[in-house]
């Protein structure tokens, strides 16, 4: 018996070792310098990506002579509106937003990369040195059939997106803080000042504050309110979570408050953690004056994402509170410094 001839491939598989032949796996290393290479070469470039972040600005440097589409995801929140603001002065760049968005592609004629990566951001409205630790993967590929398929939906996604308008900027930069404020931080066991410490960005646009004040009692009047509300609370098994502070209007909502005392005569206290709800809540009374006067609740909190206040952290602040104290000196009762800027002064002490 003759041996038979072997079959030739089908081009269905023939094609699929052509695109192996041209993939190239993208992980941190590669990942980033081939996006680089895209902006730098001549040809016209097509985005998807959803999220946008402060360092994408930089992939733009210097670039006059290509057209640029990029659709984002701007009503996620996690898409920095002051990037696409950026890049809406632009000339060489058409934007829209997709709020089904969630892809990551840049696409040119000769090449296109899909992946996980978004540009200068990871989609949790992490920025700048907050990314650092997460793991990002991808492939470039220079098969034309998966680049003429990808131009196709790339086209049809263009024509489902949206316009950007001024409303939805406005819409977008609201959103963009409300998740900045919530955005996770790295797991670790270390104190809260010593993650500061190590890296101050990843607390940036977080609404936490050092509370300093100068008298820790409150008035008969003002703790008559607080025994009131905290009868009330009691139906809800809060009746140990909750704290006041009594005529400080400054106190934002939605903050992380780290409370000092810091006596006329010196004298200093760490009083915990407490937290200000979004929606405040607010006893009103009459002082012995029988002026108007009120309380704001707050609750007690043992950490602040995760992070506590450890014995060397309080007496770090210690020794800080003077300089601490200074930093708004017309304030003669009490005080509040955003954490970055209290973190800042008490660097310079240790």
């Amino acid at each position: 018996m003759l041996p038979q001839k072997c079959a030739p491939l089908p081009p269905a598989a023939d094609e699929g070792v052509i695109y192996r032949r041209n993939m190239e796996f993208l992980s941190n290393s590669n990942y980033y310098p081939q996006v680089n290479k895209l902006f730098e070469n001549d040809e016209d470039i097509d985005i998807a990506v959803a999220f946008w972040g402060k360092d994408a600005i930089k992939l733009f440097k210097n670039i006059f002579d290509k057209k640029i589409r990029i659709i984002c995801n701007l009503e996620s929140g996690a898409c920095n509106p002051q990037v696409i603001k950026e890049l809406k002065k632009n000339s060489i760049v058409e934007l829209r937003t997709n709020n089904h968005l969630h892809a990551k592609v840049l696409l040119q004629n000769s090449q296109v990369i899909m992946g996980s990566a978004n540009i200068s951001a990871n989609g949790l409205s992490f920025e700048g040195s907050e990314q650092s630790g997460w793991i990002e993967t991808g492939v470039l590929s220079q098969h034309k059939e998966l680049i003429k398929n990808t131009q196709e939906w790339f086209d049809k996604t263009w024509k489902n997106s949206s316009e950007i308008t001024s409303e939805l900027m406005n819409t977008a930069e609201k959103n963009w803080q409300k998740k900045r404020t919530i955005r996770l931080l790295a797991k670790s066991n270390e104190s809260l000042l010593g993650a500061a410490f190590k890296d101050i960005e990843q607390f940036n646009d977080r609404n936490i504050y050092f509370a300093i004040y100068r008298n820790a009692n409150l008035s008969n009047e003002a703790n008559a309110k607080f025994e009131q509300v905290t009868a009330e609370y009691s139906n809800f098994d809060l009746k140990e979570k909750i704290d006041c502070y009594e005529e400080w209007s400054e106190l934002p909502d939605n903050a992380y408050l780290i409370g000092l005392y810091y006596g006329p005569r010196k004298g200093f206290q760490y009083c915990g953690i407490n937290f200000c709800p979004d929606e405040p809540i607010i006893g009103k009374f009459k002082d012995e004056d029988n002026d108007d006067a009120e309380i704001k609740i707050v609750f007690k909190k043992k950490s602040i994402h995760g992070y506590k206040i450890t014995i060397n952290d309080q007496e770090l602040i210690k020794k800080g509170i003077s300089k601490l104290w200074s930093y708004q000196p017309e304030d003669e009762e009490a005080t509040i410094i955003p954490f970055i800027d209290g973190v800042k002064i008490l660097q310079k002490i240790i």
